[in-house]
């Protein structure tokens, strides 16, 4: 009976043994999961940023907010359900609404992410202006993995000025 017990007694140290070693790998993959969407965030971040501001202000200044162009969602999708990379895409706007798959290796395999995109206009200090064109812009890239279901959607944020362009 007591050689019974003791087995029953190894058995469950043994499985919690092997149950905290899991968390700790599931953790892992997770941080690193997000680790990597956050790399995909940024660099998606620095490429819209590389975007003109808004149409009007390609081809030089406007004197009045009117002039600037109302934040619409894209509409171009590509087979995946993700909007093209190619065509429309030449200002901060045209981010708007799209989904973007990207992929990062890994140990010789290959992950995907998804990464959507939000575009506002904005005040100076972040607030909503409702839709109204003003000087600034908030962009809201949101990467989640479709491989790894564990890991955290990351997302950031960062306003962009229209700078010397907006002359009012």
């Amino acid at each position: 009976m007591i050689a019974i017990l003791s087995m029953t007694v190894a058995s469950l140290f043994t499985f919690n043994q092997h149950k905290n070693a899991l968390v700790l790998r599931m953790d892992m993959i997770s941080r690193d999961m997000e680790l990597r969407s956050t790399n995909v965030a940024a660099s998606l971040m620095e490429e819209i940023g590389a975007m003109a501001y808004d149409d009007a202000t390609k081809s030089g200044s406007i004197s009045n907010s009117s002039e600037l162009t109302f934040v619409q969602p894209s509409e171009e999708q590509n087979e995946g359900g993700a909007t093209t990379e190619a065509g429309g895409t030449d200002d901060l706007d045209d981010y708007d609404g799209t989904t973007l798959n990207r992929t990062r290796m890994r140990n010789g395999k290959t992950m995907t992410f998804s990464a959507t995109t939000d575009v506002e206009y904005t005040t100076e200090t972040g607030h909503s202006t409702d839709g109204a064109p003003s000087k600034f812009k908030r962009v809201t890239v949101s990467v989640s993995s479709t491989d790894v279901a564990i890991a955290d959607t990351i997302r950031i944020s960062r306003i962009f000025a229209c700078g010397a362009r907006c002359v009012w």
